[in-house]
Protein backbone atom coordinates (compact mmCIF):
# COMPACT_ATOMS: atom_id res chain seq x y z
CA UNK A 1 0.00 0.00 0.00
CA UNK A 2 1.35 3.25 -1.04
CA UNK A 3 -0.03 6.44 -1.81
CA UNK A 4 3.86 8.07 -2.50
CA UNK A 5 4.24 11.03 -5.22
CA UNK A 6 3.92 9.81 -8.72
CA UNK A 7 7.05 11.10 -9.92
CA UNK A 8 10.06 9.61 -8.26
CA UNK A 9 14.17 9.34 -9.67
CA UNK A 10 14.54 5.63 -9.60
CA UNK A 11 17.87 5.75 -7.10
CA UNK A 12 15.30 6.54 -4.67
CA UNK A 13 13.16 3.64 -4.75
CA UNK A 14 14.69 1.46 -2.87
CA UNK A 15 15.65 3.51 -0.32
CA UNK A 16 11.57 4.06 -0.05
CA UNK A 17 10.34 0.85 -0.01
CA UNK A 18 12.26 0.20 2.67
CA UNK A 19 11.85 3.38 4.71
CA UNK A 20 7.82 2.65 4.95
CA UNK A 21 6.26 4.16 2.20
CA UNK A 22 5.88 1.71 0.41
CA UNK A 23 6.15 -0.74 3.15
CA UNK A 24 2.65 -1.56 3.70
CA UNK A 25 1.66 -4.19 0.85
CA UNK A 26 -1.85 -4.94 1.49
CA UNK A 27 -3.66 -7.11 -1.13
CA UNK A 28 -7.11 -7.37 0.31
CA UNK A 29 -9.77 -6.06 -2.14
CA UNK A 30 -11.89 -3.20 -1.30
CA UNK A 31 -14.66 -3.96 1.10
CA UNK A 32 -13.59 -7.41 1.89
CA UNK A 33 -11.40 -8.94 5.10
CA UNK A 34 -7.79 -8.70 4.62
CA UNK A 35 -6.51 -11.86 2.91
CA UNK A 36 -2.78 -12.56 4.66
CA UNK A 37 -2.25 -15.31 2.70
CA UNK A 38 -4.06 -14.74 -0.78
CA UNK A 39 -2.40 -15.31 -4.13
CA UNK A 40 -1.91 -11.76 -5.08
CA UNK A 41 -0.90 -10.60 -1.54
CA UNK A 42 2.17 -12.72 -1.75
CA UNK A 43 3.08 -11.31 -5.35
CA UNK A 44 2.95 -7.81 -4.36
CA UNK A 45 5.26 -9.17 -1.44
CA UNK A 46 7.19 -10.89 -3.42
CA UNK A 47 7.66 -7.84 -6.06
CA UNK A 48 8.79 -6.00 -2.80
CA UNK A 49 11.21 -8.21 -2.03
CA UNK A 50 12.57 -8.07 -5.83
CA UNK A 51 12.67 -4.69 -5.20
CA UNK A 52 15.01 -4.46 -1.97
CA UNK A 53 17.05 -6.92 -4.29
CA UNK A 54 17.41 -4.11 -7.02
CA UNK A 55 15.43 -6.09 -10.01
CA UNK A 56 13.15 -3.53 -10.81
CA UNK A 57 11.62 -5.63 -13.63
CA UNK A 58 11.29 -8.78 -11.77
CA UNK A 59 9.36 -6.54 -9.47
CA UNK A 60 7.15 -5.13 -12.37
CA UNK A 61 6.76 -8.85 -13.76
CA UNK A 62 5.22 -9.97 -10.12
CA UNK A 63 2.93 -7.31 -10.04
CA UNK A 64 1.44 -7.71 -13.70
CA UNK A 65 0.96 -10.65 -12.48
CA UNK A 66 -1.22 -9.99 -9.36
CA UNK A 67 -2.86 -7.34 -11.30
CA UNK A 68 -3.88 -10.32 -13.89
CA UNK A 69 -4.83 -12.43 -10.55
CA UNK A 70 -6.66 -10.02 -8.64
CA UNK A 71 -7.44 -6.49 -11.39
CA UNK A 72 -8.87 -4.70 -8.03
CA UNK A 73 -6.30 -5.27 -5.81
CA UNK A 74 -5.51 -1.33 -4.60
CA UNK A 75 -2.00 -2.47 -3.27
CA UNK A 76 -1.07 -4.14 -6.77
CA UNK A 77 -1.99 -0.98 -8.32
CA UNK A 78 -0.32 1.44 -6.21
CA UNK A 79 3.09 0.14 -6.18
CA UNK A 80 2.88 -0.63 -9.94
CA UNK A 81 2.15 2.87 -10.42
CA UNK A 82 5.14 4.00 -8.69
CA UNK A 83 7.59 1.70 -9.93
CA UNK A 84 6.47 2.02 -13.39
CA UNK A 85 6.60 6.06 -13.28
CA UNK A 86 10.04 5.87 -12.25
CA UNK A 87 11.27 3.05 -14.52
CA UNK A 88 8.70 3.28 -17.81
CA UNK A 89 7.82 7.26 -17.54
CA UNK A 90 4.98 8.49 -16.08
CA UNK A 91 2.96 9.67 -19.72
CA UNK A 92 2.09 6.12 -20.51
CA UNK A 93 0.62 4.83 -17.13
CA UNK A 94 -1.57 8.40 -17.15
CA UNK A 95 -2.96 7.06 -20.57
CA UNK A 96 -3.22 3.54 -19.32
CA UNK A 97 -4.89 4.43 -16.18
CA UNK A 98 -6.75 7.26 -17.48
CA UNK A 99 -8.15 4.66 -20.24
CA UNK A 100 -9.02 2.41 -17.63
CA UNK A 101 -11.18 4.96 -15.50
CA UNK A 102 -13.09 5.87 -18.47
CA UNK A 103 -14.16 2.26 -19.11
CA UNK A 104 -15.42 2.36 -15.51
CA UNK A 105 -16.96 6.04 -14.73
CA UNK A 106 -18.34 4.35 -11.44
CA UNK A 107 -16.21 3.00 -9.99
CA UNK A 108 -14.30 5.24 -7.61
CA UNK A 109 -11.20 3.28 -6.96
CA UNK A 110 -10.19 3.40 -10.75
CA UNK A 111 -10.76 6.64 -10.49
CA UNK A 112 -8.58 7.36 -7.35
CA UNK A 113 -5.93 5.42 -9.44
CA UNK A 114 -6.32 7.72 -12.59
CA UNK A 115 -6.27 10.87 -10.99
CA UNK A 116 -3.19 9.80 -8.27
CA UNK A 117 -0.64 10.79 -11.57
CA UNK A 118 -2.03 13.92 -12.60
CA UNK A 119 0.61 16.93 -11.20
CA UNK A 120 -0.68 17.78 -8.24
CA UNK A 121 -2.56 21.10 -8.46
CA UNK A 122 -4.79 19.13 -11.68
CA UNK A 123 -5.21 15.99 -9.57
CA UNK A 124 -6.64 18.72 -6.14
CA UNK A 125 -9.16 19.82 -8.77
CA UNK A 126 -10.15 16.67 -9.89
CA UNK A 127 -10.47 14.81 -6.01
CA UNK A 128 -12.60 17.41 -5.19
CA UNK A 129 -14.82 16.40 -8.41
CA UNK A 130 -14.37 12.80 -6.90
CA UNK A 131 -15.21 13.42 -3.74
CA UNK A 132 -18.66 15.29 -4.58
CA UNK A 133 -19.21 12.53 -7.29
CA UNK A 134 -18.89 9.47 -5.14
CA UNK A 135 -20.19 10.42 -1.61
CA UNK A 136 -19.59 6.96 0.07
CA UNK A 137 -16.39 6.20 -1.31
CA UNK A 138 -13.25 6.91 0.59
CA UNK A 139 -10.92 6.55 -2.20
CA UNK A 140 -11.11 10.12 -2.93
CA UNK A 141 -10.85 11.27 0.30
CA UNK A 142 -7.62 9.87 0.59
CA UNK A 143 -6.06 10.84 -2.70
CA UNK A 144 -7.10 14.84 -1.84
CA UNK A 145 -5.28 13.84 1.93
CA UNK A 146 -1.95 13.40 -0.16
CA UNK A 147 -2.21 16.59 -2.11
CA UNK A 148 -3.00 18.68 1.00
CA UNK A 149 0.14 16.80 2.96
CA UNK A 150 2.78 17.71 0.08
CA UNK A 151 0.75 21.72 0.14
CA UNK A 152 1.85 21.04 4.06
CA UNK A 153 -1.76 21.55 5.34
CA UNK A 154 -1.28 18.63 7.74
CA UNK A 155 -4.63 19.16 9.72
CA UNK A 156 -6.79 19.31 7.07
CA UNK A 157 -5.12 16.19 5.49
CA UNK A 158 -5.69 14.32 8.67
CA UNK A 159 -9.37 15.27 9.00
CA UNK A 160 -9.97 13.76 5.12
CA UNK A 161 -8.51 10.73 6.48
CA UNK A 162 -10.93 10.33 9.47
CA UNK A 163 -13.51 11.17 7.14
CA UNK A 164 -12.05 8.27 4.92
CA UNK A 165 -12.03 5.83 7.54
CA UNK A 166 -15.89 6.46 8.42
CA UNK A 167 -16.48 5.82 5.20
CA UNK A 168 -15.01 2.87 4.90
CA UNK A 169 -17.00 1.89 8.06
CA UNK A 170 -13.42 1.46 9.85
CA UNK A 171 -12.31 -0.90 7.14
CA UNK A 172 -8.64 -0.95 8.42
CA UNK A 173 -6.55 0.04 5.28
CA UNK A 174 -7.73 3.13 5.48
CA UNK A 175 -6.77 3.57 9.42
CA UNK A 176 -2.98 2.31 7.36
CA UNK A 177 -3.51 5.33 5.28
CA UNK A 178 -3.95 7.56 8.57
CA UNK A 179 -0.90 5.72 10.18
CA UNK A 180 1.63 6.57 7.66
CA UNK A 181 0.29 10.24 7.40
CA UNK A 182 0.47 11.16 10.82
CA UNK A 183 4.43 9.50 10.54
CA UNK A 184 4.92 11.94 7.61
CA UNK A 185 3.94 14.09 9.21
CA UNK A 186 6.00 13.77 12.52
CA UNK A 187 2.80 12.83 14.69
CA UNK A 188 4.43 10.11 16.12
CA UNK A 189 2.79 8.98 19.45
CA UNK A 190 -0.42 9.57 17.38
CA UNK A 191 0.96 7.18 14.29
CA UNK A 192 1.75 4.56 17.32
CA UNK A 193 -1.93 4.58 18.39
CA UNK A 194 -2.69 3.86 14.99
CA UNK A 195 -0.39 1.05 14.05
CA UNK A 196 -1.20 -0.19 17.47
CA UNK A 197 -5.01 -0.84 16.27
CA UNK A 198 -3.86 -1.72 12.71
CA UNK A 199 -1.25 -4.03 13.87
CA UNK A 200 -4.07 -5.50 16.20
CA UNK A 201 -6.84 -5.81 13.69
CA UNK A 202 -4.20 -7.48 11.48
CA UNK A 203 -2.02 -9.50 13.92
CA UNK A 204 -0.48 -11.64 11.30
CA UNK A 205 0.36 -9.07 9.19
CA UNK A 206 4.29 -8.60 8.68
CA UNK A 207 4.01 -4.79 7.16
CA UNK A 208 1.80 -3.73 10.19
CA UNK A 209 4.15 -4.93 12.89
CA UNK A 210 7.23 -2.79 11.13
CA UNK A 211 4.79 0.03 10.41
CA UNK A 212 4.58 -0.15 14.31
CA UNK A 213 8.27 -0.81 14.89
CA UNK A 214 8.99 2.53 12.94
CA UNK A 215 6.56 4.32 14.94
CA UNK A 216 7.88 3.51 18.50
CA UNK A 217 11.07 4.88 16.54
CA UNK A 218 10.43 7.68 15.46
CA UNK A 219 8.63 8.23 19.48
CA UNK A 220 11.81 7.72 21.01
CA UNK A 221 10.63 4.16 22.67
CA UNK A 222 13.52 1.74 20.65
CA UNK A 223 12.84 -1.01 23.19
CA UNK A 224 9.35 -1.29 22.18
CA UNK A 225 10.18 -0.76 18.32
CA UNK A 226 12.56 -3.36 19.05
CA UNK A 227 9.41 -5.83 20.39
CA UNK A 228 7.04 -4.79 17.85
CA UNK A 229 10.19 -5.81 14.93
CA UNK A 230 10.79 -8.97 16.91
CA UNK A 231 7.10 -9.87 16.15
CA UNK A 232 7.62 -9.03 12.21
CA UNK A 233 10.48 -11.42 11.97
CA UNK A 234 8.42 -14.04 13.97
CA UNK A 235 5.79 -13.83 11.16
CA UNK A 236 8.52 -14.43 8.19
CA UNK A 237 11.29 -15.27 9.60
CA UNK A 238 13.22 -15.52 6.00
CA UNK A 239 12.69 -11.97 5.42
CA UNK A 240 15.60 -9.36 6.50
CA UNK A 241 13.73 -6.65 6.95
CA UNK A 242 12.50 -6.98 10.40
CA UNK A 243 16.58 -7.33 11.68
CA UNK A 244 17.47 -4.67 9.41
CA UNK A 245 15.30 -2.59 11.62
CA UNK A 246 16.18 -3.93 14.85
CA UNK A 247 19.70 -2.57 13.79
CA UNK A 248 18.06 0.90 12.92
CA UNK A 249 16.45 0.75 16.68
CA UNK A 250 19.63 -0.15 18.17
CA UNK A 251 21.38 2.65 16.46
CA UNK A 252 18.95 5.01 17.79
CA UNK A 253 19.64 4.02 20.81
CA UNK A 254 23.16 4.25 20.51
CA UNK A 255 23.96 0.55 21.27
CA UNK A 256 26.24 0.02 18.50
CA UNK A 257 27.68 -3.41 19.02
CA UNK A 258 23.95 -4.37 19.24
CA UNK A 259 22.64 -2.35 15.92
CA UNK A 260 25.57 -4.12 13.76
CA UNK A 261 25.06 -7.71 15.00
CA UNK A 262 20.82 -7.24 13.82
CA UNK A 263 22.44 -5.69 10.61
CA UNK A 264 25.00 -8.25 10.15
CA UNK A 265 22.04 -11.14 10.35
CA UNK A 266 20.00 -9.27 8.08
CA UNK A 267 22.81 -9.44 5.50
CA UNK A 268 23.13 -12.81 6.07
CA UNK A 269 19.64 -13.06 4.57
CA UNK A 270 20.58 -10.47 1.56
CA UNK A 271 24.25 -9.33 1.42
CA UNK A 272 23.27 -6.95 -1.11
CA UNK A 273 20.68 -5.23 0.56
CA UNK A 274 21.96 -1.24 0.57
CA UNK A 275 20.10 0.08 3.28
CA UNK A 276 21.51 -2.64 5.37
CA UNK A 277 25.09 -1.78 4.37
CA UNK A 278 24.79 1.92 5.10
CA UNK A 279 23.64 1.18 8.75
CA UNK A 280 26.58 -0.72 9.50
CA UNK A 281 28.57 1.71 7.89
CA UNK A 282 26.67 4.27 10.11
CA UNK A 283 26.73 2.40 13.05
CA UNK A 284 30.40 1.64 13.04
CA UNK A 285 30.90 5.56 12.06
CA UNK A 286 29.18 6.60 15.28
CA UNK A 287 30.85 4.59 17.66
CA UNK A 288 34.09 6.08 16.70
CA UNK A 289 32.68 9.44 17.01
CA UNK A 290 31.25 8.69 20.31
CA UNK A 291 34.84 6.77 21.41
CA UNK A 292 36.54 9.42 20.38
CA UNK A 293 34.14 12.11 22.60
CA UNK A 294 34.42 9.91 25.72
CA UNK A 295 38.09 9.98 25.92
CA UNK A 296 39.22 12.87 24.21
CA UNK A 297 41.59 11.02 22.05
CA UNK A 298 42.01 11.31 17.89
CA UNK A 299 39.09 9.21 16.21
CA UNK A 300 40.02 5.70 15.73
CA UNK A 301 41.07 5.32 12.66
CA UNK A 302 40.54 1.24 12.48
CA UNK A 303 37.01 1.16 13.09
CA UNK A 304 36.60 4.25 10.33
CA UNK A 305 38.12 1.45 7.87
CA UNK A 306 35.49 -1.03 9.36
CA UNK A 307 32.95 1.66 8.35
CA UNK A 308 34.00 2.67 5.08
CA UNK A 309 34.36 -1.31 4.25
CA UNK A 310 30.31 -1.45 4.45
CA UNK A 311 29.84 1.82 2.95
CA UNK A 312 31.92 0.61 0.02
CA UNK A 313 29.95 -2.78 -0.56
CA UNK A 314 27.03 -0.40 -0.23
CA UNK A 315 28.10 1.23 -3.56
CA UNK A 316 29.25 -1.83 -5.12
CA UNK A 317 26.06 -3.22 -4.87
CA UNK A 318 23.72 -0.28 -6.14
CA UNK A 319 25.69 2.43 -7.80
CA UNK A 320 23.03 4.40 -8.14
CA UNK A 321 22.44 4.66 -4.82
CA UNK A 322 22.33 7.93 -3.28
CA UNK A 323 22.89 6.38 0.26
CA UNK A 324 25.41 4.62 -1.09
CA UNK A 325 27.52 7.29 -1.84
CA UNK A 326 25.98 9.06 1.18
CA UNK A 327 27.42 6.68 3.68
CA UNK A 328 30.69 6.58 2.05
CA UNK A 329 31.06 10.02 1.80
CA UNK A 330 30.36 10.18 5.53
CA UNK A 331 32.83 7.88 6.52
CA UNK A 332 35.52 9.90 4.62
CA UNK A 333 34.68 13.14 6.09
CA UNK A 334 35.42 11.53 9.66
CA UNK A 335 38.58 10.50 8.23
CA UNK A 336 39.20 13.45 7.26
CA UNK A 337 40.19 14.60 11.00
CA UNK A 338 43.59 12.57 11.00
CA UNK A 339 44.29 12.96 7.06
CA UNK A 340 42.74 15.79 5.35
CA UNK A 341 43.33 14.55 1.54
CA UNK A 342 40.31 12.35 2.22
CA UNK A 343 37.63 15.31 2.53
CA UNK A 344 38.30 15.93 -1.11
CA UNK A 345 37.36 12.23 -1.24
CA UNK A 346 34.62 12.56 0.48
CA UNK A 347 33.41 15.90 -1.69
CA UNK A 348 33.25 13.54 -4.39
CA UNK A 349 31.53 10.73 -2.72
CA UNK A 350 29.15 13.96 -2.14
CA UNK A 351 28.86 15.11 -5.36
CA UNK A 352 27.69 11.65 -6.58
CA UNK A 353 24.84 11.48 -4.19
CA UNK A 354 23.64 14.61 -4.97
CA UNK A 355 23.65 13.87 -9.01
CA UNK A 356 21.71 10.76 -8.09
CA UNK A 357 18.96 13.10 -6.70
CA UNK A 358 18.02 15.46 -9.25
CA UNK A 359 14.31 16.01 -7.24
CA UNK A 360 14.63 18.41 -4.41
CA UNK A 361 13.55 16.99 -0.90
CA UNK A 362 15.04 16.55 2.83
CA UNK A 363 17.69 14.32 1.67
CA UNK A 364 18.98 16.30 -1.21
CA UNK A 365 18.98 19.28 1.75
CA UNK A 366 20.97 16.82 4.16
CA UNK A 367 23.19 16.02 1.27
CA UNK A 368 24.24 19.89 0.56
CA UNK A 369 24.65 20.77 3.90
CA UNK A 370 27.26 17.69 4.26
CA UNK A 371 28.63 19.27 1.32
CA UNK A 372 28.52 22.89 2.70
CA UNK A 373 30.76 21.39 6.09
CA UNK A 374 33.26 19.54 3.80
CA UNK A 375 33.90 22.81 1.80
CA UNK A 376 34.34 25.09 4.96
CA UNK A 377 37.08 22.68 6.27
CA UNK A 378 38.39 22.80 3.25
CA UNK A 379 38.09 26.82 3.45
CA UNK A 380 36.35 26.80 0.02
CA UNK A 381 34.18 29.69 1.55
CA UNK A 382 32.29 30.79 -1.18
CA UNK A 383 31.77 27.42 -2.67
CA UNK A 384 30.45 26.53 0.47
CA UNK A 385 27.92 29.21 0.65
CA UNK A 386 26.57 28.78 -2.68
CA UNK A 387 25.87 24.98 -1.49
CA UNK A 388 24.29 27.12 1.53
CA UNK A 389 22.27 28.82 -1.52
CA UNK A 390 20.99 25.34 -2.87
CA UNK A 391 19.22 23.77 0.69
CA UNK A 392 17.77 27.36 1.58
CA UNK A 393 16.21 27.18 -2.23
CA UNK A 394 14.91 23.99 -1.01
CA UNK A 395 14.56 24.54 2.69
CA UNK A 396 14.19 28.22 3.46
CA UNK A 397 14.22 27.35 7.20
CA UNK A 398 16.87 24.44 7.72
CA UNK A 399 19.29 25.59 10.48
CA UNK A 400 22.00 23.90 9.59
CA UNK A 401 22.86 25.31 6.13
CA UNK A 402 22.07 28.87 8.04
CA UNK A 403 24.53 28.11 10.27
CA UNK A 404 27.01 27.21 7.85
CA UNK A 405 26.33 30.40 5.73
CA UNK A 406 26.93 31.98 8.66
CA UNK A 407 30.43 29.90 9.08
CA UNK A 408 31.66 30.83 5.32
CA UNK A 409 30.88 34.45 5.95
CA UNK A 410 32.45 35.17 8.68
CA UNK A 411 35.51 33.27 7.68
CA UNK A 412 35.88 36.21 5.00
CA UNK A 413 35.02 38.53 7.64
CA UNK A 414 31.73 39.51 6.64
CA UNK A 415 30.44 39.67 9.47
CA UNK A 416 27.13 42.18 9.45
CA UNK A 417 26.32 39.69 6.46
CA UNK A 418 26.42 36.81 8.64
CA UNK A 419 24.05 38.45 11.22
CA UNK A 420 21.56 39.66 8.75
CA UNK A 421 21.59 36.64 5.95
CA UNK A 422 21.84 33.95 8.27
CA UNK A 423 21.90 34.08 11.83
CA UNK A 424 19.15 36.69 13.03
CA UNK A 425 16.82 34.76 10.27
CA UNK A 426 17.79 31.63 11.85
CA UNK A 427 17.15 32.82 15.09
CA UNK A 428 13.22 34.32 14.37
CA UNK A 429 12.71 30.34 13.49
CA UNK A 430 14.41 28.72 16.59
CA UNK A 431 15.37 31.20 18.94
CA UNK A 432 16.86 28.84 21.15
CA UNK A 433 18.69 26.80 18.61
CA UNK A 434 22.47 26.58 20.79
CA UNK A 435 24.15 26.68 17.22
CA UNK A 436 22.87 29.50 15.94
CA UNK A 437 22.86 31.57 19.64
CA UNK A 438 26.62 30.30 19.61
CA UNK A 439 27.33 31.73 16.24
CA UNK A 440 26.20 35.50 17.03
CA UNK A 441 27.95 35.69 19.62
CA UNK A 442 31.00 34.34 17.89
CA UNK A 443 30.67 37.09 15.30
CA UNK A 444 29.12 39.60 17.73
CA UNK A 445 33.13 39.32 19.27
CA UNK A 446 34.48 38.73 16.17
CA UNK A 447 33.15 42.77 16.16
CA UNK A 448 34.26 43.75 19.06
CA UNK A 449 31.02 44.19 20.38
CA UNK A 450 32.31 42.46 23.85
CA UNK A 451 29.19 43.18 26.27
CA UNK A 452 26.61 41.73 23.48
CA UNK A 453 29.01 39.03 22.45
CA UNK A 454 28.95 37.23 26.25
CA UNK A 455 25.64 37.27 26.46
CA UNK A 456 25.00 35.29 23.79
CA UNK A 457 28.12 32.71 24.41
CA UNK A 458 26.48 32.57 27.78
CA UNK A 459 23.20 31.68 26.39
CA UNK A 460 24.91 28.86 23.84
CA UNK A 461 26.56 27.85 27.37
CA UNK A 462 23.48 27.33 29.26
CA UNK A 463 21.09 25.84 25.94
CA UNK A 464 24.26 23.04 25.79
CA UNK A 465 26.37 22.93 28.89
CA UNK A 466 28.49 19.85 27.87
CA UNK A 467 29.56 21.42 24.73
CA UNK A 468 33.23 21.92 25.02
CA UNK A 469 33.47 24.20 22.61
CA UNK A 470 30.96 26.71 23.79
CA UNK A 471 32.88 26.44 27.15
CA UNK A 472 36.62 27.46 25.71
CA UNK A 473 34.57 30.59 23.67
CA UNK A 474 32.88 31.48 26.40
CA UNK A 475 36.00 30.95 28.71
CA UNK A 476 38.05 33.18 26.29
CA UNK A 477 35.74 36.05 26.57
CA UNK A 478 36.08 36.10 30.01
CA UNK A 479 39.62 35.99 30.12
CA UNK A 480 39.63 38.64 27.54
CA UNK A 481 37.29 40.88 29.83
CA UNK A 482 39.44 40.11 32.78
CA UNK A 483 36.71 38.16 34.48
CA UNK A 484 39.30 35.63 35.43
CA UNK A 485 37.29 33.99 38.08
CA UNK A 486 34.44 33.43 35.66
CA UNK A 487 37.14 32.10 32.49
CA UNK A 488 38.55 29.17 35.27
CA UNK A 489 35.13 28.07 35.63
CA UNK A 490 34.33 28.10 32.11
CA UNK A 491 37.81 26.90 30.97
CA UNK A 492 38.27 24.18 33.77
CA UNK A 493 35.01 22.59 32.33
CA UNK A 494 36.39 23.06 28.57
CA UNK A 495 38.98 20.69 29.00
CA UNK A 496 37.22 18.35 31.17
CA UNK A 497 34.62 18.01 28.03
CA UNK A 498 38.03 18.29 26.12
CA UNK A 499 41.26 16.71 27.31
CA UNK A 500 42.85 16.36 24.19
CA UNK A 501 42.73 20.08 22.62
CA UNK A 502 45.66 22.36 23.42
CA UNK A 503 43.80 25.54 22.59
CA UNK A 504 41.82 24.70 25.83
CA UNK A 505 44.73 23.77 27.53
CA UNK A 506 46.66 26.67 26.55
CA UNK A 507 43.71 29.18 27.61
CA UNK A 508 43.76 27.25 30.96
CA UNK A 509 47.17 27.70 31.51
CA UNK A 510 47.01 31.35 30.66
CA UNK A 511 43.98 32.19 33.17
CA UNK A 512 45.91 29.77 35.69
CA UNK A 513 48.77 32.24 35.39
CA UNK A 514 46.70 35.41 35.58
CA UNK A 515 44.60 33.94 38.90
CA UNK A 516 48.42 32.82 40.05
CA UNK A 517 47.59 29.23 40.18
CA UNK A 518 51.50 28.13 39.28
CA UNK A 519 50.91 24.47 39.69
CA UNK A 520 47.75 24.21 38.00
CA UNK A 521 49.88 26.92 34.97
CA UNK A 522 52.30 24.50 34.87
CA UNK A 523 49.86 21.25 34.56
CA UNK A 524 48.27 23.14 31.38
CA UNK A 525 51.23 24.26 29.30
CA UNK A 526 52.99 20.50 29.79
CA UNK A 527 49.68 19.30 28.58
CA UNK A 528 49.95 21.19 25.53
CA UNK A 529 53.30 20.10 25.28
CA UNK A 530 52.49 16.53 24.92
CA UNK A 531 49.28 17.18 22.97
CA UNK A 532 51.02 19.86 20.25
CA UNK A 533 54.45 18.76 19.05
CA UNK A 534 54.89 21.88 17.46
CA UNK A 535 54.38 24.17 20.33
CA UNK A 536 57.16 26.52 21.09
CA UNK A 537 55.81 29.64 23.24
CA UNK A 538 54.68 26.83 26.16
CA UNK A 539 58.21 26.22 26.86
CA UNK A 540 58.88 29.78 27.21
CA UNK A 541 55.75 30.29 29.91
CA UNK A 542 57.16 27.48 32.04
CA UNK A 543 60.48 28.53 31.78
CA UNK A 544 59.57 31.79 33.32
CA UNK A 545 56.81 30.41 35.91
CA UNK A 546 59.70 27.71 36.93
CA UNK A 547 62.14 30.97 37.27
CA UNK A 548 60.06 33.61 39.00
CA UNK A 549 57.41 31.60 41.04
CA UNK A 550 58.39 28.16 41.42
CA UNK A 551 61.96 29.03 41.62
CA UNK A 552 63.25 25.64 39.66
CA UNK A 553 66.51 27.19 38.09
CA UNK A 554 67.26 23.85 36.48
CA UNK A 555 63.62 23.11 35.68
CA UNK A 556 63.65 26.66 33.89
CA UNK A 557 67.23 26.63 31.80
CA UNK A 558 65.58 23.42 30.76
CA UNK A 559 62.26 24.54 29.31
CA UNK A 560 63.93 28.06 27.80
CA UNK A 561 67.08 25.69 26.36
CA UNK A 562 64.02 24.12 24.22
CA UNK A 563 62.64 26.93 23.64
CA UNK A 564 65.28 28.07 21.88
CA UNK A 565 66.39 24.85 20.09
CA UNK A 566 63.01 25.33 18.72
CA UNK A 567 63.39 28.06 17.08
CA UNK A 568 62.03 30.87 19.32
CA UNK A 569 62.72 34.38 19.83
CA UNK A 570 62.05 37.18 21.79
CA UNK A 571 64.86 40.38 21.08
CA UNK A 572 63.34 41.79 24.60
CA UNK A 573 64.20 38.78 26.78
CA UNK A 574 67.79 37.63 25.35
CA UNK A 575 69.68 39.22 28.32
CA UNK A 576 67.35 37.54 30.96
CA UNK A 577 67.79 34.41 28.60
CA UNK A 578 71.62 35.05 29.29
CA UNK A 579 70.86 35.48 33.02
CA UNK A 580 69.17 32.42 33.86
CA UNK A 581 71.22 30.34 31.54
CA UNK A 582 74.11 31.46 33.23
CA UNK A 583 72.87 30.38 36.70
CA UNK A 584 74.31 27.87 38.72
CA UNK A 585 70.78 25.77 39.13
CA UNK A 586 72.03 24.26 42.61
Amino acid sequence: MTDTQTRRPRSRLIHLVLGGALALLLAAPVGTAHAADSPAKKLVDNAARKLREQDLSGAIALLEEALDTDPRNPDAHLLYQDVASDVLGVADLRTAYAEKAAAAPEDALFQYLSTRLLEPEDAANAFDRLIAKFRKSPWPLVGKARVLEEEGQIDAALKLHDEAIARATGETRFRAYQAFALERSGRWNAAVEAWTRVSTEWPKDLAAQIGLGEALRGAGRPDEAISAFSAAQKLSPVDPDPYYRMGLAHLDAERWDESLASLKRALAMDETMVPALCASSESLLKKAIAKSKETGALIDVGVLKEASTWAIKAVASNPDSAAAHFSLGAVYEALGEVDPDELETSLTEYDDALDLLPFPGPEKVRLLNARAYVLLRLARYDEALATVSKALDIEPDNVTAMVHGSHALNSQDKFKEAISQYLDPGLKIAKDEPRLVFGKGMTLWNMEAHSKALKFLEKAVELDPENGIYRLALGEIYYELKKNKQAGVELTKAIELRPMDSIAWTAYGRVCTSLKDWEYAVEAFEKVIELDEESVDEYLYLGMIYYDYLKDVGKAQEYIEQFLERGGDDPNMESWFERVLGEDPN
